[in-house]
């Protein structure tokens, strides 16, 4: 059996190169190309082939989602991961309807995008963090027969939930979040870091119920809510199982970033696939329109700094319009570029 080999579909060309190295430090087994626009990508899929495509979604002329859809027509069967630096939810939900087998926003979360890419060349199904994070939950509040188990950030927002307390209003929830901090970062240089394993627990126990606070590593602490005696040992072996569940999940990155700031347009075809009815979203870079002949200068100067010719095999621009490879508008309508 052949190498498998995963195609990058990225005109930036760090970040296509950090990606790279990435896969191929995960796996030096793996055959990774890199190409630089929709066009390139799809005459070096027709010409190799790949077990898993890497995509961008701002490229110059095609978009990267545009292209999926392209695929997805022609019964092209290949796993994608889309890569993209906008926030807009419309575009992850777009990208979900073409059938892409994972999504991440700009800048990367390595180890994640990494289990991600070993995942889907495995043949096994991705499931995002978040997601396993609420199983761990949901598995905890089960075996303990919880009221309710929570993950909160350091600030005391709740994350993640399985299960609730209807006293418990999330303002109270952060201000107890707020003390805990307050006292571990008044410790913790007498401390030292938090450990995983076994991890610390704070218990309250009331009349109504008890609240366990099991602070994590990486910064989230776990919070559980119990109102049925639970023997203390049992407690303890299954909040240690869920704190190092959680933290293999996490690993060293935070587990919510804030999202960029920034106000431009949603790019019209995106308005048009997803449908009428949505409001006019926040984006985190600005939208560029080039013309025709700009987008022509891009892939003459790619060429050119590629070396000044093209590999064989490898679609000129004016080869690729021809082919229907570029966007279909209008000779005066300029190309729309985003990310």
């Amino acid at each position: 059996m052949g190498r498998k080999r995963v195609m990058i579909v990225e005109d930036q060309r760090e970040i296509a190169r950090m990606i790279h190295s990435a896969i191929q430090l995960m796996d030096p087994s793996l055959d990774v190309v890199d190409t630089l626009s929709a066009e390139e990508a799809s005459l070096e899929l027709a010409e190799h082939g790949a077990d898993l495509i890497v995509i961008d979604v701002r490229l110059p002329g095609i978009s990267g989602l545009e292209l999926v859809e392209r695929w997805q027509i022609q019964k092209v069967n290949i796993p994608v991961i889309v890569t993209t630096g906008f926030s807009e939810p419309a575009i992850r939900s777009l990208a979900e309807r073409l059938g892409v087998r994972a999504f991440f926003n700009k800048p990367l979360p390595m180890e994640e995008f990494l289990f991600a890419v070993r995942s889907i060349l495995a043949g096994e199904h991705f499931q995002p963090s978040e997601d396993r994070a609420a199983k761990v939950l949901t598995d905890l509040r089960q075996k303990l027969d919880a009221d309710a188990a929570w993950l909160c950030q350091e600030g005391g927002q709740a994350t993640h939930r399985a299960g609730d307390v209807l006293e418990v209003m999330e303002e109270d929830m952060e201000s107890v979040q707020h003390s805990f901090a307050a006292v571990l970062h008044r410790t913790v240089p007498f401390l030292g870091k938090i450990k995983e394993d076994p991890p610390s627990i704070f218990h309250v126990s009331g009349e109504k119920r008890q609240m366990i606070v099991a602070p994590m590593p990486s910064g989230p602490s776990l919070v559980v809510f119990l109102s049925k005696p639970t023997p203390a040992q049992t407690l303890f072996d299954e909040l240690s199982d869920a704190v190092r569940r959680l933290e293999k999940i996490f690993h060293t990155d935070r587990l919510m970033q804030e999202a960029s700031s920034g106000v431009v347009p949603m790019p019209d075809w995106v308005q048009q696939t997803v449908g009428g009815g949505i409001t006019e979203p926040e984006w985190n870079l600005g939208e560029q329109l080039v013309q025709s002949q700009e987008a022509k200068t891009f892939w003459d100067d790619a060429v050119l700094e590629a070396g000044g010719f093209l590999s064989p095999g490898k679609l000129t621009f004016d080869e690729a319009e021809k082919l229907g490879y570029t966007p279909e508008d209008a000779a005066s309508t300029p190309y729309r570029v985003f990310d």
